[in-house]
């Protein structure tokens, strides 16, 4: 093969890398195959949260993470969430779907601790059987993040973000 036919065929490659929903583990992926020496990790009720090992030099779509938390249940990750600075969700959005196609948008009403009540955008993706949702407020009002779930998880955490809300809104 010569070095341009080389470089052609690995362009594709490269690109399908920086999907977020090929990033390893993948659900589905069992528990006793994660780098543990990358992840602390630790039993909750009926599940195993894995947080990545800070400054591990993780990005995507060329924009550094925060850090990278995954939910495993019964022995298989059902949930791996990169986190991103807030102020960078707009750029995120627009770099996955100029490579990856439109998300379904929506919004839900927030409230953060004594703060008001805010808007939280969501975008969700549903390539080859996975649900990819990147959420401008993850966790707390200083994070992004695009969480690739197996559609069963992003069912369960939808209807309990549900029965979260009083009269529209959520506490984050």
């Amino acid at each position: 093969m010569s070095v341009r036919g080389f470089f052609a065929a690995l362009i594709p490659a490269l690109a399908a890398a920086a999907a977020p929903w090929d990033e390893e583990p993948a659900p589905g992926s069992r528990f006793d195959t994660l780098d543990h020496q990358r992840y602390a990790c630790a039993a909750r009720a009926d599940q195993i949260r894995c947080r990545l090992h800070p400054g591990q030099g993780i990005e995507l779509g060329g924009i550094a993470a925060l850090g990278r938390t995954l939910v495993y249940r019964e022995d298989r990750l059902v949930s791996g969430c990169t986190l991103f600075d807030e102020r960078r969700f707009g750029e995120l959005l627009s770099s996955i779907e100029a490579s990856h196609g439109p998300a379904e948008h929506s919004t839900e009403l927030l409230r953060a601790g004594m703060g008001g009540v805010f808007s939280n955008a969501l975008a969700v993706w549903r390539p080859e059987g996975k649900i990819v949702l990147l959420e401008e407020h993850f966790e707390r009002v200083t994070q992004s993040a695009v969480c690739v779930m197996e559609p069963e998880f992003f069912s369960a955490q939808s209807a309990a973000r549900d029965r979260q809300r009083v009269r529209g809104v959520r506490d984050l």
